[in-house]
């Protein structure tokens, strides 16, 4: 199987893909401004790159609560079930961005991570993750008693009238 990966922010939607080996290729970043919609950018960079994909995994700036999506800091509405439609995905995954980057953390070495205030690091402790973007990126990892991390999705709102 072959997969479209993206990160999609309020300003660029960050795409790559990845062959049957698990090997990530054709990196590419693009304006979300240049395009109607997700499914328009994201067939725009497949269609650059002459590629197919039957599986998606796509990192929003959004809370992901149900099948639409509205972003925060852009105007894109989105429903996953339209998008794994219209490009013919076998399978499509739709989770926060932040939701990602935790998902991340426990690949991380202690030299990746920095400690915020006063105290000693503790094994096992909450790690809180922040980043500026078009808005604020917040999520959060947490241990199970057998040390497993559990990311936790949460939403930064920049914009309060845009809020859910």
């Amino acid at each position: 199987m072959s997969g479209l990966i993206a990160d999609i922010g309020g300003t660029n939607a960050r795409f790559a893909y990845v062959d049957k080996n698990g090997e990530v290729a054709d990196i590419d970043i693009v304006s979300c401004n240049d395009y109607p919609s997700l499914t328009h950018a994201a067939q725009a960079y497949l269609g650059k790159y002459k590629r197919t994909a039957d599986r998606a995994v796509l990192a929003v700036a959004a809370p992901i609560l149900g099948d639409e999506i509205k972003m925060i800091n852009h105007t894109w509405v989105m429903s996953k079930k339209k998008i794994q439609s219209d490009m013919g995905l076998k399978d499509l995954r739709v989770i926060n961005d932040f939701t990602a980057i935790a998902h991340g953390v426990p690949l991380l070495s202690s030299a990746d991570i920095y400690q915020i205030g006063e105290g000693v690091v503790q094994k096992g402790a909450p790690i809180g993750i922040i980043g500026p973007g078009t808005g604020l990126g917040v999520a959060a990892v947490v241990f199970d008693e057998l040390g497993q991390a559990i990311p936790i999705t949460t939403e930064g709102v920049s914009s309060p009238a845009r809020a859910l």
